[in-house]
């Protein structure tokens, strides 16, 4: 029998099949006999931004209260509120800045518009989990001035190649573990992060004495700058 993969919020029961939503675990009720799987992962689901107020501009509040989000790329779904472990989406045509309250935990950060926005993601703090992917699209920057963390030690921070130029100007803590850049990126903030910092192409600026810890190594390889 092959299994979708599953992770924590809501348990189901349909057609003799209990699925427990818990990260990594799968319930399975055949007969009488209840089966547990562990280690399986879903993948996280993407949510775009779409604030409310004001109603004529990018820029908002991101909590865990306002209906800013939608299910949607054409924001054509129902407004809902942010769902923590999300890929938090950034597509408007004109760029705006979200300010954060509290810690929002995503999966990942994504900027891409139609036409060149610049992007800035600023108060409050960031919990990374699962791929924690970050990108800018072509033309696009994304500015994080937010401070970064994993939600759990050694969590990966991926810095994906989407042809923009991101920038992270807040602190990266020290549940992150390695971090690898294929983008054009710009680190300058205090960071504290546990692993290396793997810079596999593009090229990758240091700004600051503080950029990298010095118990953190640099790796450079292929096309990296």
């Amino acid at each position: 029998m092959k299994l979708k993969r599953s992770c924590v919020f809501a348990s189901v029961l349909r057609a003799g099949k209990k699925q427990s939503r818990r990260f990594g675990s799968t319930q399975l009720l055949l007969g009488a006999s209840l089966i547990t799987l562990v280690g399986q992962q879903v993948q996280a689901q993407d949510l775009f931004w779409d604030p409310k107020v004001p109603d004529v501009s990018p820029s908002g509040i991101w909590n865990s209260a306002d209906l800013d989000w939608d299910q949607f790329s054409n924001l054509g779904g129902t407004d809902q509120t942010w769902v923590a472990g999300s890929i938090a989406n950034f597509q408007q045509v004109v760029g705006g800045t979200v300010t954060l309250v509290g810690t929002q935990t995503v999966s990942g950060l994504n900027a891409s518009s139609p036409d060149a926005s610049n992007w800035v993601i600023t108060g409050g703090s960031i919990a990374l989990q699962g791929a924690g992917g970050v990108a800018a699209g072509a033309g696009d920057s994304l500015t994080v001035a937010s401070d970064i963390d994993g939600a759990a030690a050694a969590q990966a921070l991926n810095f994906t190649s989407g042809g923009g130029t991101v920038i992270v100007s807040g602190d990266i803590g020290s549940n992150v573990g390695t971090v690898t850049s294929d983008a054009t990126l710009t680190l300058s903030g205090t960071n504290t992060f546990s692993g290396s910092l793997n810079v596999n192409s593009g090229t990758t600026t240091l700004a600051g004495g503080a950029a990298v810890a010095d118990t953190s190594g640099l790796n450079l390889t292929g096309a990296a700058t």
